[in-house]
């Protein structure tokens, strides 16, 4: 029963979070309702959806090539109709069952037979997302140093940043050594320290990939593109709701570095935490607040909650989409 209890509690506390940082953005006069309002024109909703499901189908095309590389014939729509289900599993459930793991068990069931190379597609693109994630945020730190060292927090950001690139990158090279085995005694220590077994996995499933470079390159690229269109949307977002006056180069600073602060899942969707990182990377860079961080951080978990709900469909009237794309 207390092992039941654990996913529920952890469910609760996300939300209460995700509540709280919300409550405190309107208590401070951080949070206009009224601008969110306006994404309702359809002016406004409709291409920002569209750019919002683009996003949606390059991370499935991503995912589709780590697929295709080891044998598995996958579509793109039926990629597609699994990533959806995936968002709306990361927006709408977060808890112990995540998008990842209903998209590598649904996998499984079209290839019962490759159940572990299902699974190690899904781990390689979610490795491979978070690296392309962190290495456009590291770069973008390079880009606006001068701004960045003026500020010690934004510095304690980027030094984690670089860490995380840094120790990414060296994982990478091991695992896609040819010769670097990790010896018995070396492996059996790592088995012993908390998340080694996972470490261990993750070495062992990238390394399945390292005659499949050309693939994991196309990947990356996949993921760059479903980057740079996300900064596009937050550029429609703030054009669109009469904030052009901002320098097109702040969103390029703070879309990438607020997605970085995203990545730790301490609330349903990143709700709260987007908006307060947003606005914070937007406030440091344009030296004043303008009510857009927020406001795209809002829009856009919005419009992925909404693609999410497609996905929703998909999972309960397509139980065992086809492989062929024909279900």
């Amino acid at each position: 029963m207390k092992a039941g209890r654990g996913p529920g509690w952890g469910v609760l506390f996300r939300f209460a979070f995700a509540a709280a940082l919300i409550a405190l953005l309107i208590h401070f006069d951080r949070f206009d309702f009224r601008r969110l309002l306006k994404l309702r024109d359809p002016a406004i909703l409709w291409p920002g959806l569209g750019m919002i499901g683009g996003v949606v189908f390059l991370q499935a095309w991503r995912w589709r090539i780590l697929v295709l590389a080891q044998s598995l014939e996958l579509t793109v729509w039926a990629a597609f109709k699994l990533t959806l289900i995936g968002v709306f599993f990361n927006q709408a459930l977060p808890g112990s069952v995540s998008g990842d793991v209903v998209k590598a068990f649904t996998l499984g069931k079209l290839f019962p037979d490759r159940q572990g190379r299902a699974w190690m597609t899904v781990l390689m693109d979610r490795l491979l997302g978070v690296y392309v994630l962190v290495a456009l945020a590291a770069t973008v730190e390079i880009i606006f140093f001068p701004l960045v060292r003026q500020k010690p927090e934004l510095m304690l950001v980027t030094v984690l940043t670089w860490i995380l690139i840094l120790a990414m990158s060296i994982f990478w090279i091991i695992a896609f050594s040819n010769r670097f085995r990790f010896p018995p005694r070396i492996k059996g220590r790592i088995l012993r320290v908390p998340g080694g077994r996972f470490l261990i996995k993750c070495y062992e499933y990238a390394h399945d990939y390292r005659y499949c470079r050309r693939a994991v390159l196309g990947s990356v690229f996949f993921g760059f593109l479903s980057q740079i269109l996300g900064v596009g949307f937050a550029i429609f977002i703030g054009i669109s709701l009469g904030d052009g006056g901002i320098n097109p180069a702040a969103y390029f600073f703070a879309v990438p570095l607020g997605s970085v602060i995203q990545i730790f899942p301490v609330s349903p969707g990143g709700i709260g935490v987007g908006q307060i990182a947003y606005l914070y990377f937007f406030q440091l860079y344009t030296g004043q607040h303008f009510p857009i961080g927020e406001t795209i951080a809002s829009a856009s978990q919005i419009a992925s909650f909404l693609w999410g709900l497609f996905g929703a469909v998909i999972y309960l009237f397509i139980r065992k989409p086809s492989a062929t794309g024909k279900s």
